[in-house]
């Protein structure tokens, strides 16, 4: 159950990014905006580091996966 509410809000905060990708007519991919809010909610600690930790080390971990392409 922590796992998936550190996706969610992982998930959130990456939804908002596309939000402001749609609204804002600046060429900025959306994955930045997410991670600039990101950061923004851990340096003002309205997310603390503890409730995104656990999924995004487990993001990083699978992260080689995801480049290798299939074949």
């Amino acid at each position: 159950m922590r796992f998936i509410k550190q996706f969610l809000i992982i998930l959130f905060v990456s939804f908002l990014g596309e939000v402001l990708k749609a609204v804002l007519p600046l060429p900025i991919p959306a994955s930045i905006y997410g991670l600039t809010i990101m950061l923004a909610l851990l340096v003002s600690k309205v997310v603390k580091l503890e409730q995104v930790e656990g999924a995004s080390m487990f993001l990083i971990d699978i992260m080689p996966l995801m480049f290798i392409p299939a074949s």
